[in-house]
């Protein structure tokens, strides 16, 4: 970024020289006729490869600014992608909590009518049944539930573990 402001700083000091110089063109014919003694002509040569210069960084810095155009393009492509995959993640693990929760609830909804029926002194198998299934799809639902939750903690640990990977074979091959 100090490289460019630094070459428009350049452009624009040339462009003033560039400038002056038109106006000393424009100039030099009457000065030639009042006398050719006053001081320094502007040579015309000299002026135009100036200006072919300053062309030459002109398109030198139109094309570092497309190239970090496209740079930075490339890159917020990159962190939407991203962005939409955590976004797809979290509503996965949202749908888990939500399935966890209501599995949870019913589990407890079946350990009430459970111990209600165990007060009243009715051993109810059908409700012992309900009450078993109930918390073993609440335990399955937590499985799946962390499991969605350390796939996406891997997901998120894979490109450093790359760039990890990446830094120690460079590493192998310098030494």
């Amino acid at each position: 970024m100090q490289d460019i402001t630094e070459l428009q700083r350049r452009l624009a000091a040339a462009l003033e020289r560039i400038g002056a110089g038109l106006d000393g063109l424009t100039a030099v014919p009457d000065a030639a006729e009042a006398s050719e003694d006053e001081g320094p002509q502007l040579d015309a040569g000299q002026l135009a490869a100036d200006l072919e210069a300053e062309r030459a960084l002109v398109a030198q810095l139109e094309e570092r600014l497309a190239a970090n155009r496209d740079k930075s393009k490339a890159t917020a492509d990159n962190l939407q992608a991203k962005l939409d995959a955590l976004q797809a993640q979290l509503s996965a693990m949202e749908e888990d909590r939500g399935r966890l929760k209501a599995v949870n609830d019913a589990l407890r909804d079946s350990n009430q009518a459970l111990r209600e029926a165990n007060e009243a002194g009715v051993g109810d198998g059908a409700l012992i049944n309900t009450a078993m299934q109930t918390e073993l799809d609440a335990l399955r639902q937590v499985r799946q539930s962390d499991r969605a939750e350390l796939d996406a903690v891997l997901g998120l640990l894979a490109p450093a573990l790359e760039d990890v990977q990446t830094q120690d074979e460079e590493a192998e091959q310098d030494a």
